[in-house]
């Protein structure tokens, strides 16, 4: 199956963002599809890998580039310094914005979701935010509020192996069923403060999510 491209004026305002700050080589590598965006380094496995698939911005391999780019300007700053740190933002997988700019952060787990788990969970959400928002300020493209933005527009979406975690899979696949999400008791507080919503999706969830994405 063809694999679906974000068309709409709100993603490509974001990957010219991206552009802005990248060379041509280095904006393209940080675009790549779910699939990828979901490979699991460590277990050499990708979490998702269902048709259909969708390209999205890898915000990871984006925060490698920007916070590389980062130290050399520290270092051309301070150059008397030495053991100068690289300071990377931690950031997640992979974003997509909808055609009503609605902006979907999605994080991939291929582990039982503990509370390490959802610790590492919660400073990528932080770093995320501030990521996305530094990026847009660095191209002339600015908002007013963005704690309101990501308030009204922004969720944060954990997609996790749905072989590891056979119980919260259950209440996934109940809450969706009545037209609901399942979000883990820890994560509650990040609704309406920092974000429109958080929760958690298996694999199975996700292929729905792509498959009615516009």
């Amino acid at each position: 199956m063809k694999m679906k491209t974000i068309q709409n004026e709100h993603y490509k305002k974001l990957c010219s963002a991206i552009a802005s700050y990248c060379s041509e080589e280095e904006a393209a590598n940080c675009f790549a599809a779910m699939k990828d965006a979901s490979y699991d380094d460590e277990n050499k496995t990708s979490v998702y890998e269902f048709d259909p698939d969708m390209e999205v911005l890898k915000l990871d391999d984006f925060s490698q580039i920007l916070g590389a780019a980062h130290h050399k300007v520290i270092k051309s700053k301070y150059p008397d310094e030495r053991g100068l740190q690289q300071h990377t933002p931690s950031a997640v997988d992979a974003v997509c914005i909808d055609e009503n700019n609605n902006w979907y952060l999605i994080e991939f787990k291929n582990q039982k979701i503990d509370s390490k788990v959802l610790g590492s969970v919660k400073k990528k959400m932080l770093g995320s935010l501030w990521l996305l928002f530094h990026t847009y300020s660095l191209s002339g493209n600015g908002m007013d509020d963005i704690t309101k933005f990501a308030r009204e527009k922004v969720t944060y979406i954990l997609v996790c192996s749905r072989a590891k975690n056979r119980s919260d899979a259950m209440l996934i696949h109940q809450k969706e069923e009545k037209g609901e999400h399942y979000t883990p008791n820890s994560l509650y507080g990040y609704i309406d403060y920092y974000f429109k919503d958080v929760y958690v999706y298996t694999e199975a969830e996700l292929r729905s999510f792509i498959a009615k994405f516009r």
